[in-house]
């Protein structure tokens, strides 16, 4: 490994720890997730340490982007949804979630497991692929993998922890929960993409080699 993908591996690791040890501790919705977002970065640059470019590192972080980008605005969705109403933005606006609006505490659910990478989520395969990286190269980088191992069994501590709220804790306030048709639509697009390319991931990797396989070959080509 050259200096270069050292640093990037060292900062890696690093990111995935410090993000996740630090979001284990918030009990504000949106710092945990801001700290959790740090971690997923830190997923991102085990890949680019890893794999160092070309095809599989494209593919890679494209399905990672795709998984992360439908998982975070879904879960930020039924966030802002919930502290807008309650004035809060305090762990405790879930409790009960799953009693007072099914519907949404489902949705909720459904990105929260993608975050955590259970399969069946595009969460899962995106962390399947990066986590498999780290062992296509020789040597392999079983540091960086542990590290992986480590900071997704941290993560389940909090981001389980939220579904607890969600499913068993009394019900934080009668107040009826108004979702907008906008906020239906956002939450049904984001429900379905979770859970369509974890189960079909194929269809992200055809859609970006139909689309962009020259961008490809250039990039394999370096």
């Amino acid at each position: 490994m050259d200096k270069n993908n050292i640093y990037i591996a060292s900062l890696a690791g690093l990111t995935i720890i410090i993000g996740n040890v630090i979001a284990l501790r918030q009990q504000n919705l949106k710092r945990m997730f801001a700290y959790s977002s740090i971690a997923h970065a830190g997923y991102l640059l085990v890949a680019v340490a890893t794999l160092g470019g070309g095809y599989f590192l494209l593919d890679t972080v494209w399905f990672y982007l795709m998984a992360y980008v439908l998982m975070n605005i879904g879960v930020f969705a039924v966030i802002q949804l919930l502290s807008s109403q309650s004035g809060s933005e305090d762990i405790s606006i879930l409790a009960g979630l799953g009693r007072k609006s099914p519907y949404l505490a489902m949705a909720f659910t459904i990105f929260i497991l993608s975050l955590a990478g259970i399969p069946g989520t595009t969460g899962f395969i995106g962390k399947l692929n990066i986590f498999l990286g780290t062992f296509i190269t020789e040597p392999g980088h079983f540091v960086l993998a542990g590290i992986m191992i480590a900071g997704t069994i941290v993560s389940y501590v909090y981001y389980f922890g939220l579904l607890v709220q969600v499913f068993f804790r009394p019900i934080h306030s009668e107040k009826v929960i108004k979702i907008r048709p906008g906020l239906y639509a956002v939450l049904i697009i984001c429900v379905m993409g979770t859970i369509l390319l974890g189960v079909a991931p194929n269809i992200a990797f055809d859609f970006i080699h139909d689309q962009f396989g020259d961008f490809t070959d250039f990039i394999s080509s370096k």
